[in-house]
């Protein structure tokens, strides 16, 4: 069943939960690996004298998972053509867009970020040590594995409808279709950098062309993106970071009741 499902059933039946008179230790040896990588990141700052000192935050994870030794016939690289040089690139180019036309009113960063495929944590970093106070974010769009799209794009918004409303309405403009979450018990939010900032209450969404079999595998090749498909996909992501970078109200966030993340 769903979470809410549950919830519905842990109240109306009884004997459904008893408390148990003990306690669980746990030990956790966990070997730590030690290696050198770098978050990367850059600034727009805002031009409205009210607004600039509120910002968007763009992330894209540009790391991936290197090499494995195989037989010398066959292809050990793994080339992360969506996952996510898809992100990445479309990140820059949003970047690129926004530095070439009038300053927007908000601050703008494009941060792009590292170890995200070792478990979140260049933007798990960048969280606990914010270049700018999170509570001075009003929303974060993170771009992962965008390079697949089939005339359709999902939005992952966990906790802000009006954000995903407001993606929603550029996608008929751009002529893209913009879905919701089509996994949500997947609870795909814990696996992105996004979630690193909707853990702070900061309205997230994460954009996504859905898996497929090249994912984590040596056949994630460039020939395989659908560049027309992603201009488009651009386009809408642009607008939105345009939006409200240009004082666009500001999403509300409300944290889901399954939403839960350390203190």
């Amino acid at each position: 069943g769903t979470y809410d499902e549950w919830q519905t059933r842990l109240k109306e039946q009884s004997g459904v939960t008893v408390p148990l008179d003990a306690t669980i230790k746990i030990n956790i040896d966990a070997q730590p690996s030690i290696s050198r990588s770098m978050n990367v990141t850059a600034i727009l700052p805002g031009s409205d004298p009210r607004l600039k000192d509120e910002w968007i935050v763009l992330t894209a994870h540009y790391d991936h998972l290197g090499m494995h030794e195989v037989p010398p016939d066959e292809d050990g690289i793994y080339n992360g053509a969506d996952d996510n040089a898809s992100g990445t690139a479309t990140l820059l180019e949003i970047a690129r867009r926004l530095g070439a036309g009038k300053p927007p009113k908000r601050s703008v960063m494009a941060l792009l970020v590292s170890g995200e495929e070792q478990g979140l944590l260049g933007s798990a970093h960048y969280a606990t040590h914010p270049l700018v106070p999170m509570e001075k974010v009003v929303m974060n769009i993170n771009l992962d594995m965008v390079g697949r799209s089939t005339g359709s794009v999902q939005a992952l918004v966990p906790g802000s409808e009006e954000l995903f409303i407001q993606a929603q309405k550029i996608g008929v403009r751009r002529n893209i279709t913009v879905e919701p979450d089509k996994q949500p018990t997947w609870r795909l939010v814990y696996f992105t950098d996004s979630y690193n900032f909707a853990r702070f209450d900061v309205p997230s969404i994460m954009f996504f062309t859905n898996m497929h079999e090249d994912y984590h595998q040596p056949s994630d090749e460039a020939d395989l993106i659908r560049f027309d498909e992603l201009a488009r996909t651009l386009d809408v992501m642009t607008d939105l970071v345009g939006y409200y970078a240009n004082g666009g109200q500001e999403p509300a966030f409300q944290r889901p009741a399954w939403f839960l993340t350390p203190e």
